[in-house]
């Protein structure tokens, strides 16, 4: 792994889910800001978690 962006949750401003818990939304992210080489024909793989129990859609 080169990288890993984190995120951070803040509650929506009076916006409730139906169990009466704040939503969450995702306020800002942490940057991946160092240089990585690539060179031709060299593959990258991306890959995206997300954990929709405790922040659902």
């Amino acid at each position: 792994m080169v990288c890993e962006s984190i995120p951070k949750y803040e509650d929506m401003a009076g916006a409730k889910k139906p169990d009466g818990t704040a939503w969450q939304t995702i306020s800002e992210m942490s940057y991946c800001d160092k240089p990585v080489k690539f060179r031709k024909g060299d593959s990258v793989k991306l890959i995206s978690n997300y954990d929709t129990t405790l922040h659902p859609l």
